[in-house]
């Protein structure tokens, strides 16, 4: 058992990094959200390579090759966080499948804190290692299945109605919902959004006759901050104009279920479509639109133009993926 005296998102970007010579099997966080670093069949960089005397569970190998480690966010306060009760539920039924795979003893001489191995750390802080014990007790041993992430699409639009249809048959492939805003439409765009069972927040800024005043940032900050009220696990943002076909779209699915992991924002190829839905520029680019939501995130405050990843994200944090975005306001000479 460990405490990381740092942050969730600060954790997950170190390990991310190959120069920091440290992993753990696992991370668990102050609410509760639980993310997998190393399969607990293969080995971890977080206890020390030297043998310890006298714990008989680990025997005289490199603990690191006997053990799974377990990190418990701390905020950056080891000694002094408040460990709600979501984290203490979520690291018990996480002791307790690992318990129940490879049959290790729920008792302090089989769970163990950082310190025992290693007398000169503090780690896990004010950790209360016997409650998990006790609870991990409770829970049944078969790990229930988990839900499958919830993900929820950002749109902000204005005079999308022709784009509508086909975004919305595109989003239902892979979206549990969308928080929308009209931005000033003079078309149908707003009673097309207000009307789709997908669209669980609509928001709206007063008509306007032209795209003069268009502030991105400001719309998509709004779009972000009500996020708040759906609770997703993981944000995409997807414009009117784009569309994500149906075998990325069942791929982005399964990667959200395996190997996504907070912290990071995530990118896809953007292909300029030309003349039909099968051509495209071979000239494309990328954009990093995927992330883990939490609460309080922020786009940057450019007006226009600018990356929509949380600013808690840093640029070393964008990982590309084999996903793929059509951008369709390229697909016509009068759209170009």
């Amino acid at each position: 058992m460990h405490t990381t005296d740092g942050t969730f998102i600060g954790t997950v970007g170190w390990f991310g990094h190959p120069e920091s010579a440290a992993s753990a099997h696992y991370l668990v966080g102050l609410d509760g959200r639980v993310v997998q670093f190393v399969d607990e069949q293969d080995t971890a960089q977080h206890t020390g390579h030297e043998p310890v005397a006298g714990l008989v569970a680990i025997g005289d190998d490199s603990p690191n090759l006997t053990t799974i480690g377990i990190e418990f966010d701390d905020g950056h306060d080891p000694h002094d966080v408040v460990r709600p009760d979501a984290q203490y539920r979520a690291g018990a039924e996480l002791l307790a499948g690992v318990s129940a795979r490879w049959g290790i003893s729920l008792d302090r001489d089989h769970v163990i804190a950082h310190r025992q191995i290693n007398p000169a750390k503090t780690c896990p802080g004010n950790l209360d290692i016997d409650r998990l014990i006790a609870m991990a007790g409770d829970v049944a041993m078969a790990p229930e299945p988990s839900s499958p992430p919830r993900l929820v699409v950002l749109l902000p639009a204005r005079n999308a109605e022709d784009d509508l249809p086909g975004w919305f048959e595109s989003v239902e492939r892979f979206a549990d919902s969308v928080v929308a805003l009209d931005d000033g439409s003079t078309d149908r765009t707003h009673q097309m959004l207000a009307e789709h069972p997908l669209v669980e927040v609509l928001l709206r800024n007063p008509r306007r006759e032209s795209y003069v005043g268009w502030d991105d940032s400001a719309n998509r900050n709004r779009l972000l901050l009500a996020t708040a009220a759906v609770a997703p696990d993981w944000v995409l943002s997807v414009d009117a104009d784009e569309r994500i076909g149906a075998d990325d779209a069942a791929a982005l699915r399964e990667f959200l279920a395996t190997d996504a992991l907070a912290g990071f924002a995530y990118g896809m190829r953007c292909l300029r479509m030309i003349d039909d839905d099968e051509h495209f520029d071979r000239d494309g680019l990328w954009v990093y639109r995927l992330f883990a939501y939490a609460p309080q995130l922020r786009f940057p405050t450019t007006r226009l133009h600018f990356v929509p990843v949380p600013t808690a994200i840093p640029a070393s944090c964008r990982l590309d993926t084999t996903l793929r975005i059509q951008h369709r306001a390229s697909l016509t000479t009068e759209r170009r």
